[in-house]
């Protein structure tokens, strides 16, 4: 990254924290790592971890910004919304008063997508005796219909923090004291509180029977930092207390880093209202406490009688767009990378010439010996062991007569607009008229042309193994990876992949990646949020080094209309000039897919068998080896440690049998034995 290059961030209030960027970054350097609330909630003999909280009082706009910042540093935060009903105001971002309940407005659901989206939680932010002042209605009444509409959105709301309404204060309660389990150490249980006709008695709800886990002030910690009423405030062991804090030049937050390591495995809760920053462009190096850049923007802020340096920079607001996605918040990465123009970027120009057929062969064996496995976090969906892959690799590699290619390696056209269906179906068919002309040129000397993709899924680590394998031994593929993971329960997670690891691989052994895209998901299949996330989770891969030029759509799961990550037409909403390589658009080739595995197995697809799929088309296809073959191998069913997850399927797969009972009695590669031949004699057949 270039120094000083404009970064995307903000600054709080009046300067007296200069950037959040390098309070994020002094926290991380604390050795504190981020945690979700509810995360810390089901376990709570967490150490070292920082629980990030943002209660939204007003500013919606802010907190996704805020968020954005969170999600390019890799942090995790839980923020809290307000309800409609404080400061005087029957309505806010989150809806209005009206008929005795709350109305939700567009923008909430939209904007919780996104929260999501980056890898955070939601929670309430409980004003609720206030609204119960206002509706006429009960507490629980309120609360339980306000859960109920974020479940009927797949929304997980798990927790609540407590809201300081005048209000409460006022009347000598305070929020959290609706639920039974949270009581003020001094104050009666039970008591009632009242305000003209309206009255509630406090403690009378069970969170659990609710559907909440935690009350956010009730999670134990040692550190409490907090910015409430616009006061930077350290609280910590031993009574220790620091107000009114500065975090403005290095020192302070080197000091700030220092106090969080005193404590031996601390855990910090830090309040941050978004409200109280103010967001957009700045010259500062990310990752490191910059004294000139800090120090600089303090005394800019500082000065009284002209307007400041940083508020000059501050020219757009950083609102929240439904539409558009602000390009600004990925200029951390030194300026966006440029389109594809007029032609290719070399990737990996130091190489060598590639490895061929015994120096290949003996340096993935070397590889292999070398690297154990990586364990499979999720053995139910591994059907085969690493040692089938082995075996494919292994007669390719011992040919010197097998090409290796990737997306790299096709000619598309810079002329045409790919933003329409029309515009790339016309590309590919002028790349494959070139790739088919040329293939139809060389046969006096045939080759196996077979273009590797991985889709990436579940299995980061063994994604990795399986690059560093081809790369190692000279092989090419193209790796999608994604950008954002959706578990089961539909928590959104940071992909968890080594992408230093990748850019290494990229530039040091030509290896080709591109992203693999889930953002119908993480969008709500909303387009406006599909389009959102899709440029942002590009702009996140680029930022990291990776030269992201091909996407190729997840399947995952389908929204209650039918709808999946491959419903979008992303060419017409793309930042950059994105190639479609799988799943609904892609270049010719004579196709093989392992996609869609649990189903295929279980009913029998016997296409699903690669052994089969490569021998038919060698043996029976006229001129076999001037045809293009494409596989895709997800690398998440390769690495099964025992045929448990496999039995059941063995009747309806006789393939899949065969190679369970070769490789349990030690003669896994003779189940590639008859392709071998069949390759061979192609081979030789020209």
């Amino acid at each position: 990254m270039t120094d000083n290059a404009p970064v995307f961030d903000a600054v709080f209030s009046d300067g007296r924290v200069a950037s959040y960027r390098l309070l994020l970054q002094a926290l991380l350097d604390a050795g504190l790592a981020p945690v979700l609330h509810r995360e810390y909630a089901a376990k709570s003999d967490m150490k070292s971890i920082l629980l990030l909280r943002h209660d939204v009082d007003s500013d919606l706009d802010a907190a996704v910004n805020m968020a954005s910042i969170e999600f390019q540093m890799g942090v995790r935060a839980t923020y809290f919304l307000l309800p409609p009903g404080d400061y005087g105001h029957k309505s806010n971002y989150y809806g209005r008063i009206a008929f005795g309940r709350v109305w939700h407005s567009r923008k909430l659901l939209t904007a919780v997508r996104r929260l999501l989206g980056y890898g955070h939680e939601v929670g309430l932010h409980n004003d609720f005796a206030q609204l119960s002042w206002i509706t006429g209605r009960s507490v629980e009444s309120l609360l339980r219909e306000e859960l109920a509409w974020f479940r009927s959105h797949h929304i997980q709301v798990v927790g609540s923090a407590s809201h300081g309404s005048e209000f409460a204060k006022r009347n000598a309660f305070v929020n959290y004291e609706m639920f039974s389990a949270c009581q003020r150490r001094g104050h009666e249980a039970g008591r009632t509180v009242s305000e003209g006709e309206w009255q509630t008695k406090l403690h009378q709800l069970d969170m659990g029977d609710l559907g909440l886990s935690y009350e956010a002030y009730f999670l134990a910690r040692d550190f409490a930092y907090s910015d409430s009423s616009k006061r930077v405030v350290l609280a910590g062991p031993k009574g220790y207390r620091a107000d009114d804090l500065t975090l403005a030049a290095d020192d302070d937050f080197q000091n700030l880093i220092a106090i969080l390591k005193g404590v031996s495995g601390a855990r910090c809760m830090a309040l941050v209202h978004p409200n109280w920053w103010t967001f957009g462009l700045r010259a500062i190096e990310e990752g490191t406490c910059s004294t000139t850049a800090a120090t600089a923007t303090a005394a800019a802020a500082a000065s009284q009688d002209t307007p400041s340096a940083l508020t000059e920079a501050y020219t757009h607001e950083g609102k929240f767009n439904d539409a558009e996605l602000d390009r600004s918040e990925f200029a951390d990465a030194g300026g966006l990378p440029s389109d594809l123009a007029v032609e290719k970027k070399v990737i990996g120009a130091t190489n060598s010439a590639p490895k061929r057929g015994s120096e290949a062969l003996a340096a993935a064996r070397g590889f292999l010996d070398r690297n154990p496995l990586p364990s499979n976090p999720r053995p139910g969906i591994a059907m085969l062991p690493f040692e089938y892959v082995r075996g494919f690799y292994e007669i390719l590699l011992e040919s010197d007569r097998v090409e290796f290619l990737d997306f790299n390696d096709l000619i598309f056209a810079t002329d045409r607009d790919v933003r329409t269906e029309e515009g790339l179906v016309s590309l590919y068919a002028d790349e494959y008229r070139i790739w088919r002309k040329k293939s139809l040129s060389s046969v006096d000397v045939p080759k196996l042309n077979l273009l590797i993709q991985h889709d990436s899924d579940s299995a980061p680590r063994e994604t990795q193994y399986i690059c560093e394998l081809e790369a190692e031994s000279g092989m090419k593929s193209t790796t999608a990876i994604f950008c954002r993971e959706i578990d089961d329960d539909g928590t959104v997670r940071r992909y968890d992949i080594d992408y230093a690891l990748l850019r290494r691989l990229q530039d040091e052994k030509g290896m080709c990646f591109a992203y693999h895209c889930n953002a119908g998901e993480l969008g709500g299949y909303h387009e406006p949020d599909v389009a959102i996330a899709f440029n942002e989770d590009v702009e996140f891969l680029r930022s990291h080094g990776l030269d992201i030029r091909y996407f190729s759509p997840h399947g995952g799961a389908s929204s209650p209309n039918g709808l999946n990550n491959y419903s979008f037409f992303y060419p017409s909403f793309s930042q950059h000039r994105l190639i479609w390589t799988h799943n609904r658009f892609a270049p010719s080739a004579q196709r093989y897919s392992d996609g869609g595995w649990g189903l295929r197995i279980s009913r029998g697809d016997a296409s699903l068998d690669l052994r089969k799929f490569l021998m038919t088309n060698l043996s029976t296809r006229d001129r076999p080896l001037t045809y293009r073959y494409f596989v895709l191998i997800h690398p998440q069913y390769y690495f099964a440690k025992d045929s448990k997850a496999a039995e059941k399927y063995f009747p309806n797969n006789p393939w899949l049998r065969e190679f369970w009972d070769l490789y349990q009695s030690g003669r896994a590669a003779e189940y590639w034995v008859p392709f071998r031949e069949v390759l061979q004699r192609s081979l030789s057949g020209h």
